[in-house]
């Protein structure tokens, strides 16, 4: 029975399956709280291991599964979500708001990052629908032009959702023409990431593939792209970076990654395929885009959350499909 258990003891053996190699270390006294594995420091977490062990002792006897439980409790340490724009033809009223949330959980997603519903309505109900479809906010991308109108607004929505994190999602790059232009816009993003981080929220930038042209290339050699002087120009921004974009803009995600590292929180997910000759949209794993690498670099560098976003569906039509394969695929590699 659960509670047996010693606070970090294991549970012992039935007489009949002692063996050199045990599946459990018998009892021993309770090291010092400092010395007790990261995993094992909360009350749930060693609920969970000891019935684990109660399950699998009378099955196995002659070889070591903590590793299994361990890989099983620290898998809750990474949070993926889906975002929420690629279901904006499914957000029309809050019936349509409250199925389509329904459905994203049981494609497996615990989380949502709030984007693509409709203008009008208020986030303290967006909160209350995603509470109904058991799925939670962890963050929400708001336009540019949201934050200059009412800065406060803004901020009392991401309290209203229960969010900490909070993106610009897009710009539109036409109407940015200069160097000068684009600093001007950094030193706009920090006073916002700077006014929030106050409030405990923190101000991100999502990019696309345009952030990746360069400036001050001289007898066609060398500049710097404008993501680059983005974040050398800002201190308190968050990055969000898009790998699917990175990889469409022509750059090594993972070298990205390893740019704004312990500066990303939460990254974006998406993939690329080639249909009728073109780039599209394809559900993560299905395209050309090395994951596996992208994890670990990603996990290396202090990244908590991983969100999957698809714009658009070419492959099936559907949405609802393209996310599932994506969640499917990422669980396989542990996320």
């Amino acid at each position: 029975m659960l509670g047996r258990h010693r606070p970090w003891g294991l549970p012992t053996l039935p007489a009949r399956a002692a063996a050199p190699h045990r599946l459990c270390p018998p009892h021993s006294p309770a090291p010092p709280t400092p010395l007790a594995p990261v995993y094992m420091r909360t009350r749930k977490n060693r609920l969970l291991h000891s019935a684990i062990c109660d399950i699998l002792s009378p099955l196995f006897t002659t070889f070591d599964v903590q590793p299994f439980y361990k890989k099983i409790i620290m898998a809750t340490k990474y949070r993926v979500a889906a975002q929420m724009f690629g279901f904006r033809d499914y957000l029309k009223t809050p019936e349509d708001i409250l199925k389509t949330l329904k459905r994203v959980k049981k494609m497996g997603y615990d989380y949502v990052q709030i984007s693509g519903f409709p203008g009008d309505i208020d986030m303290a109900d967006v909160k209350a629908l995603c509470d109904k479809a058991k799925v939670t906010p962890i963050g929400a991308h708001i336009s540019l032009p949201q934050f200059r109108e009412n800065t406060q607004k803004v901020i009392d929505d991401c309290k209203k959702l229960g969010i900490s994190y909070v993106a610009i999602p897009w710009l539109n790059a036409s109407e940015i023409k200069t160097l000068a232009d684009w600093k001007k816009l950094f030193k706009e993003f920090e006073g916002y990431a700077t006014a929030f981080a106050k409030q405990g929220i923190h101000v991100q930038y999502h990019n696309h593939d345009f952030e990746f042209e360069k400036f001050g290339i001289k007898c066609g050699k060398g500049g710097t792209t404008i993501l680059d002087m983005l974040y050398e120009n800002t201190k308190v921004l968050q990055a969000e970076l898009d790998l699917g974009w990175c990889a469409r803009g022509g750059y090594n995600p993972v070298n990205w990654v390893n740019k704004v590292a312990k500066r990303m929180d939460q990254v974006h997910f998406k993939d690329w395929g080639i249909f009728n000759r073109k780039p599209e949209f394809r559900a993560v794993g299905e395209g050309s885009i090395d994951w596996p690498v992208i994890i670990k670099a990603c996990k290396k560098t202090g990244v908590k959350d991983f969100i999957v976003e698809q714009d658009s569906w070419i492959a099936t039509g559907n949405p609802f499909v393209e996310y599932k394969i994506s969640r499917e695929y990422l669980a396989g590699l542990g996320l």
